[in-house]
This record gives structure tokens, C-alpha cells and sequence, in this order.
């Protein structure tokens, strides 16, 4: 950012600006070393805690666990651009809008995008049922 402060316009908003480079450099980031599994670490998965909750406290654990696993591969193998509008609704809580304006493409093809990621994910637990 501070290299390209020059190419900033002051009429318009910062932050929208900034993310475009933060955005390259994680697609960089991702591209070139294929890891991009500390932001789900970090979170709490929501599918698994809603399809754990039933079984007794050992297995749940497990289940857990393998869950968590099979979730974070199927998010892995997802496209870049349909996992990084996916994990902007999903684990970041933004809004159709926000994603549209940070990822500099249009609202719908945000909708499209995550309906898309959706359906590969469910697809994918789907099959590991």
C-alpha cells in the first residue's frame, strides 16, 4: 500500500482500495503455497456443531474432528474466487454488498458465487455421508 499511495484517489474511500491489494496478495499468497487453513482453524465451524450436537460426548468429539477435516478439504478444493466470497459471507458475517464493493464485482455475481460454493460443499458432505 505504501508503494502505491500514489495510485490512491482521495475522492474516493480507503478502505475499498486497500482490500484490492490485501486481496492480491492472499490470491498470491494462496497460489503459491497452497495453504490457506489458519483463518478456518481459527473459527468455530458451524456445520459441525449442528450435526455433532446428538451423538454421545466421545464420538461427538471425533466426529468433530473428522467433520472439521472433511469441511476444511472441501472449502480448500473450492475455486479461489467462490472460496474467497465464501468465506467473506460465511466466517466474516459481510454483506452481499460489502462483498460486491471489496471484491470489486457485481452483487449478483456475489450471490452467484456463494450459491455456487454452497452447492459444491454440499455436494461434496454429501458424498462423504
Amino acid at each position: 500500500a505504501y508503494r502505491a499511495r500514489r495510485k490512491l484517489d482521495p475522492s474516493r474511500p480507503f478502505y475499498p482500495w486497500y482490500y484490492q491489494i490485501l486481496r492480491r496478495l492472499c490470491f498470491n499468497f494462496v497460489r503459491d503455497r497452497r495453504r490457506h487453513r489458519q483463518k478456518l482453524q481459527e473459527q468455530q465451524s458451524w456445520l459441525v456443531d449442528g450435526l455433532s450436537g446428538r451423538l454421545p460426548r466421545p464420538d461427538r468429539e471425533a466426529v468433530r474432528g473428522e467433520l472439521r477435516r472433511k469441511l476444511e478439504e472441501a472449502i480448500d478444493q473450492l475455486p479461489p474466487h467462490e472460496r474467497e466470497v465464501f468465506v467473506l459471507k460465511e466466517f466474516e458475517d459481510l454483506r452481499y454488498k460489502d462483498i460486491a464493493q471489496l471484491a470489486g464485482i457485481p452483487m449478483g455475481t456475489v450471490m452467484s458465487r456463494l450459491y455456487s460454493a454452497r452447492r459444491r460443499l454440499a455436494n461434496q458432505l454429501e458424498e462423504w455421508r
